[in-house]
């Protein structure tokens, strides 16, 4: 594709009234070759030319710019991910940058739901769990209409999502088999971290209702 822009570019240039197989300027300076062109054809055929040929250009240089993906780097990545990771990444230590970024989501998870109590991956087990919230055991809950497909559909995605985040992620960076991670290995798993994070923000928190106890002697009882 790039190769036929650069064709076409050329065939531009070639057409142009001021261009000869000497090149750009040949035994003429460019002013010089305007005048020349300019005795010979009319002022309105050189603007349409200069407009055919500038529309021309705008549309290579639009096509470049779309080949061209977007340059996305870690700093972009959720502001709890990277301050874990930030460290150890500027270092080249980019498995443990991943470590500690794990570790990190893993601790806002238990965090968001109060459970210091749980670890690993039953933090996700937990917090998404499709079961009702009970006393001590909030879950985190996609907005929307529960019984919606779409909102349904997110928060069993999320239960596995969040496990398998822990498994593959975290749980082999801490202490699997693999060699240091490439910057892009470290990236990519840095990303998926992050919106695990990005979805945790974006969820409710699901709590069960206080136990109201059975009055006694005609005295209401305090909540628990």
């Amino acid at each position: 594709m790039a190769a036929g822009r650069a064709g076409l570019a050329a065939s531009i240039v070639m057409d142009c009234p001021f261009y000869d197989s000497n090149g750009w300027n040949g035994d003429q300076n460019l002013i010089q070759r305007w005048q020349a062109v300019a005795y010979n054809v009319r002022f309105e055929e050189i603007l349409d030319y200069t407009d055919m040929l500038a529309g021309q250009l705008a549309g290579l240089v639009q096509n470049a710019e779309l080949d061209n993906p977007p340059q996305l780097g870690p700093t972009e990545l959720h502001a709890l991910i990277w301050g874990a990771a930030k460290m150890l990444w500027q270092i080249g230590e980019y498995r443990r940058a991943v470590a500690s970024a794990a570790d990190a989501v893993e601790w806002y998870g238990r965090q968001q739901t109060s459970r210091h109590d749980i670890e690993g991956v039953s933090v996700w087990q937990e917090a998404f769990s499709d079961r009702p919230p009970e006393p001590g055991r909030p879950r985190l809950r996609w907005p929307g209409d529960p019984t919606h497909k779409s909102v349904n559909s997110m928060n069993r995605g999320l239960l596995g999502f969040g496990v398998g985040v822990q498994q593959t992620i975290r749980n082999q960076a801490t202490h699997g088999q693999e060699q240091e991670y490439a910057p892009q290995e470290a990236l990519e798993r840095l990303g998926a971290l992050s919106l695990l994070a990005r979805w945790i923000d974006e969820c409710n928190l699901d709590e069960a209702s206080p136990v109201v106890p059975v009055p006694t002697n005609g005295q209401p009882a305090a909540a628990v």
